[in-house]
């Protein structure tokens, strides 16, 4: 039996047990770091199976490896299994129908992403047992993606250095391992702390917490003008100081994140920011404590690693999609801005060419598996702490 399918044949007997995880984890729900119930499920899975599973990895309790097997080669798969905050959906809705209002939700498929990569190191798992070649299977659960993320410290506490190579995926509009870069990026909690006093009676007694987080904006907002121009700063408040404008607020904070290409720029501007923070300090007779939040590094493709991942996806083929996936689809894409339209238009006529967009519009799933081509990069403006993972070992990502 060939390997596509023999692989496909194992697939088939693990995917009601997957299926069902898949929904539980996604009814669960579960906050970056708080990922309980998600991550015992796949701990009890693992277990189980035969691997061995080492929890609290990193000192985070919902992150925890998982190894079956001996010798070279050592592959690794990467899971996630986190959801987003005010993303609550009942399941295989095209309308907005919360669980729970304002509750987690799933919002990219996390829920997916920990049970697919899961059936990988399964299948690893079970080819190593039926062909009696040396090899280790590890499966990293990774918790806390969508916040701090566990994978560089992971790689800092170096488990990942005698891993061989290691896969990741991703749900996304197209099928296939793209050449593609991700940014870097980095955040830190800035907390101000002034003096309370009236503010019509005796403002001249008071040094406004909020008066230098203000400050503080003007000044970043000066600084994009002189950073590189793929950079982004993005700041939100996390304390505003109060509610009651006669007041001089003593105490105010906020969250900031600077994106850039390469790890050491977001590393140079977030010193300038911080720099934007010390002057308003000054000027407010206020100080400052600057908390780094977390950091990822910049993400590339392994070309060996994904030439590999490519040959097999080119192998498998895309999803064989039933009518009812389209038609659910077509529900979603109906509800499309004009401006999401109009990218989904330009997507399908690169894939498909501008004489079948009508006919893929009207089933808009991506029924191709695009190939790797070195020669052309796709830059991708968004962060993924994978990018940690593949400064340390080889990595590819589907």
């Amino acid at each position: 039996m060939e390997r596509r399918d023999w692989t496909k044949q194992a697939l088939a007997g693990l995917a009601p047990e997957l299926l069902k995880l898949h929904h539980e984890i996604w009814a669960y729900a579960e906050p970056s770091s708080a990922e309980v119930q998600s991550a015992k499920l796949l701990c009890e899975v693992l277990r189980q199976k035969g691997f061995t599973v080492e929890e609290n990895i990193c000192g985070r309790p919902t992150a925890f490896i998982a190894t079956f097997g001996a010798g070279h080669p050592v592959v690794g798969y990467l899971g996630e299994y986190d959801a987003l905050p005010g993303l609550s959906q009942q399941a295989g809705l095209p309308r907005h129908c919360p669980v729970s209002e304002g509750g987690y939700g799933h919002g990219c498929g996390h829920s997916a992403l920990g049970t697919a990569s899961l059936a990988a190191a399964l299948i690893a798992q079970q080819y190593l047992q039926t062909s009696g070649q040396p090899g280790t299977v590890i499966y990293y659960g990774c918790a806390a993606e969508e916040g701090e993320g566990v994978k560089p410290l992971m790689a800092r506490d170096g488990y990942f250095d005698a891993t061989d190579c290691v896969f990741a995926w991703h749900p996304g509009s197209t099928n296939g391992v793209v050449n593609m870069e991700m940014i870097a990026v980095k955040t830190a909690h800035i907390a101000f702390k002034g003096i309370t006093a009236h503010a019509g009676g005796a403002p001249h007694l008071g040094c406004s917490a909020l008066d230098a987080c203000e400050l503080m904006n003007v000044g970043v907002n000066y600084l994009r003008e002189h950073v590189i121009q793929e950079a982004r700063l993005q700041y939100a408040y996390l304390d505003c100081g109060g509610t009651a404008p006669n007041v001089v607020q003593d105490h105010a904070k906020l969250i900031y994140g600077v994106r850039a290409p390469k790890t050491e720029q977001a590393a140079e501007i977030m010193q300038r920011v911080v720099d934007c923070a010390k002057g308003a300090a000054l000027m407010t007779g206020t100080t400052v404590e600057v908390t780094p939040r977390m950091g990822y590094s910049d993400l590339f493709q392994n070309k060996v690693v994904a030439s590999i991942l490519n040959s097999a996806a080119q192998q498998v083929g895309a999803p064989a999609w039933a009518e009812a996936d389209f038609e659910l689809a077509k529900q979603f894409t109906d509800q499309y801005t004009p401006a999401q339209q109009n990218d989904l238009q330009q997507t399908v006529q690169r894939l498909y060419g501008k004489e079948q967009l009508q006919q893929v519009l009207e089933k808009p799933l991506d029924t191709k598996m695009e190939a790797f081509d070195e020669t052309k990069m796709l830059k991708i403006y968004g962060c993924s702490d994978v990018g940690d993972v593949g400064y340390v070992t080889p990595t590819a990502s589907l």
